[in-house]
């Protein structure tokens, strides 16, 4: 009896193995297709990826191939303020990467040019994701912006285009996001390059280059081997937010700006920077953490070629123990 209750058992478990797990399905998008309630098939791809979105269910992929969509091409969901809504929990990527495939949105005046509202969606890959621009918005005009839980951006580069200040974000997760993975992208000339306000949000190995402000966060995200470079602060924390293993490098007001209150500041190198960290808080009694850290010199924080600790207000900054060589924080991005 128990010798054909085990066969039973292996046999199911062999049938169990070889038996191919269940996928999505892969829908196409070229510059030569063309939109239809069926398209999306190799031989017959969609037009604008909004169309591929709508004839995909969940579980998904939506492949793009070189060119450009966005406004005049793409259809937004009505209601989202935005060029392109991922409203169903799919993974969209490009086919050749970034620096070939455009999401442009700034002929348009909607408040985003992409929004991600889907749980558990996912957009862009590494060296398979999208350039993304500003919209024309005068009160928005953000890249790319967050609203759900689950979200990986991953592998894209946000481009500003135009000139005058708007209070816009390179790529923004919400407050009301959780769960969000923003990594491995290149945002390059926003007011806010990259701004992380929800719980449990990872800012991993981007680059964020001549913005306002390289990296925002705030609530319990976190920024992790990032490089932020010629930004006027190259990452801002608030609320408990945590920076480490991230590099800092020539940002004319602050490497980190930081409040009370955070998670570590630690294995970051500063150097270049006016100051590696400012202390930004009026409580002259609060102490900030700001070791071990490099400041670019083997002495730590000082006058050139070291970064200076500032304090906006005189509270004071722990820099001791501090590191006497740089750590490593690189980050090689494919566009």
């Amino acid at each position: 009896m128990w010798r054909s209750v085990l066969g039973a058992s292996l046999a199911t478990a062999v049938l169990l193995v070889l038996t191919p797990l269940a996928r999505g399905a892969t829908l196409s998008v070229a510059n030569n297709g063309v939109d239809a309630p069926g398209c999306g098939a190799k031989a017959s791809p969609c037009r604008s990826i909004s169309q591929a979105i709508a004839n995909a269910a969940a579980g998904d992929a939506i492949v793009v191939g070189p060119g450009r969509y966005g406004a005049g091409i793409d259809t937004p969901a009505p209601g989202c303020g935005c060029v392109l809504a991922v409203n169903k929990a799919v993974a969209v990527a490009s086919r050749d990467g970034a620096a070939a495939t455009v999401i442009a949105g700034n002929e348009a005046p909607a408040l985003q040019n992409v929004l991600i509202v889907a749980v558990g969606a996912a957009f862009g890959k590494p060296g398979k994701g999208f350039t993304i621009t500003n919209t024309a918005s005068p009160s928005g005009g953000h890249g790319i912006v967050i609203d759900g839980a689950g979200v990986t951006v991953v592998g894209n580069q946000l481009v500003r285009i135009g000139e005058g200040y708007v209070p816009a974000f390179g790529i923004w997760a919400l407050s009301t996001s959780t769960g969000i993975r923003i990594e491995g992208n290149q945002v390059i000339g926003w007011p806010t390059g990259i701004g992380a306000f929800g719980t449990d949000t990872t800012v991993r190995k981007n680059v964020s280059v001549l913005n306002g402000l390289g990296i925002q966060l705030l609530s319990t995200a976190a920024a992790v081997g990032n490089v932020a470079a010629a930004n006027a602060v190259g990452i801002e924390l608030y609320d408990g937010s945590t920076a480490i293993g991230n590099a800092t490098l020539g940002n004319t007001f602050a490497g980190v700006s930081a409040q009370t209150g955070l998670g570590v500041i630690e294995k970051n190198n500063f150097l270049g920077n006016a100051c590696g960290v400012r202390h930004q808080t009026s409580n002259v009694a609060a102490v900030l953490d700001a070791s071990p850290n490099y400041w670019g010199a083997a002495s730590g924080p000082g006058s050139a070629p070291a970064d200076p600790a500032c304090s906006l207000f005189g509270a004071p900054i722990t820099v001791a123990p501090f590191a006497t060589k740089p750590f490593g924080a690189k980050v090689r991005i494919k566009p």
